[in-house]
């Protein structure tokens, strides 16, 4: 069976990092490929996992873990990489030379679109997503000229692609704010709209995480 490291969706990315870091992959180097340079993503691709041997079988891995060293992984969707790694002693061979960041330290950032960033961090323990305030921001000042419109079912419309994030508990808090933000806005604007008419999912639906492709 080859590696699997495609995403087939950033949605699918952002799940997959989440559960890494929660398995103790705190440690964390993300790029993004030039655009320009697509036609060469495969090869990168294989570097990088060979580079770090990021390519090794579950059981491969306890055994390394075992030993003390530490394990890495690779995922990349579009042109967003990211590799991860656990606690432990770098293997001799491996060329340690990319920049690491420590996700208990400094909450990673992911940045999906020109729009739109989310940000894993651990609080208290636990592995949260969030939107990034320049996201959040974003999509208030869309609402705020939405509400001008006074039309209601444009200010639903628009909530709802707000709600299409998915609920990690971070954001949801972030839609509930939205949406008590939404109807404050829309009742300066002499709109009737009550939170109750505003839906936020509650639930996150897992999502697939690879795209059928494999090294």
């Amino acid at each position: 069976m080859g590696t699997r490291y495609l995403a087939a969706s950033w949605q699918g990315l952002v799940q997959y990092v989440v559960y890494l870091v929660s398995r103790g992959y705190y440690f964390y180097h993300i790029t993004y490929f030039p655009l320009k340079k697509k036609d060469k993503f495969a090869e990168i691709d294989r570097k990088l996992i060979g580079k770090y041997k990021a390519d090794l079988s579950k059981f491969q891995r306890y055994r390394r873990k075992a030993k003390g060293l530490a394990n890495f992984v690779y995922v990349r969707w579009h042109n967003i990489a990211i590799i991860l790694h656990t606690l432990g002693e770098i293997e001799e061979g491996i060329v340690y030379d990319d920049q690491f960041h420590d996700i208990r330290e400094r909450p990673l950032e992911i940045k999906v679109s020109d729009l739109t960033a989310l940000v894993i961090r651990i609080i208290d323990g636990r592995v949260t997503v969030r939107l990034s305030r320049e996201t959040y921001e974003g999509l208030r000042i869309v609402l705020y000229e939405t509400a001008k419109t006074k039309d209601k079912q444009l200010m639903l419309n628009e909530f709802r692609k707000i709600d299409a994030f998915p609920s990690w508990a971070g954001i949801f808090e972030q839609k509930q704010n939205l949406a008590r933000y939404l109807v404050k806005q829309a009742r300066r604007n002499e709109v009737k709209l009550t939170l109750g008419e505003v839906h936020i999912t509650r639930k996150r639906t897992p999502v697939q995480v690879f795209a059928e492709q494999e090294i």
